[in-house]
């Protein structure tokens, strides 16, 4: 329970371990809607992207879901898992004298969550919002029905879980 001893090193364990299956996931499917970008523009430089928000929307919806829970926004799964890791450095901080390292370590937590935010909103900005800045954004489609489901489905389980 809370309070009692060792339950900080339990919270911040269960807290890791979780975080690290939910950063696998959202990779995967970051990765996945990279590659659907990819298929459909048949560039990597997101300098000639732009406006793919309106030609391929469900992408753009897959993709903004994994980026904020990438970065942690509730009420995705990657909050959850973050905030049980901001309880375990905060118990350790109110049950050993270092307190200065579990707040250093909320700092850092907190630094790399403002950075990931900072980096998922100009890649969402940059490719999916905006103007087409070349005839190759412009012509772009939302892929097949097999991507749109394998990225689809997960990004609504992730909202569900962090629901719940």
């Amino acid at each position: 329970m809370v309070g009692q001893p060792g339950f900080g090193a339990t919270l911040g364990l269960a807290g890791a371990l979780l975080h690290s299956l939910n950063h696998a996931l959202f990779k995967s499917l970051l990765f996945l809607g990279a590659g659907n970008v990819l298929r459909a523009t048949g560039t990597r430089d997101l300098e000639r992207l732009g406006a793919l928000a309106r030609r391929m929307p469900v992408t753009w919806m897959v993709f903004l879901i994994a980026s904020a829970a990438i970065v942690g926004l509730p009420p995705l799964n990657g909050f959850v898992s973050e905030w049980l890791v901001f309880q375990a450095l905060f118990q350790a901080g109110f049950r050993h004298s270092p307190a200065e390292l579990s707040v250093f370590g909320a700092a850092a937590l907190a630094l790399v969550g403002g950075l990931a935010l900072a980096c998922f909103a100009k890649v969402c900005g940059g490719v999916f919002l905006g103007r087409s800045r070349t005839e190759t954004g412009r012509a772009a489609r939302e892929g097949s029905a097999g991507y749109l489901a394998r990225g689809g489905a997960p990004a609504v389980a992730w909202v569900a879980r962090g629901l719940a």
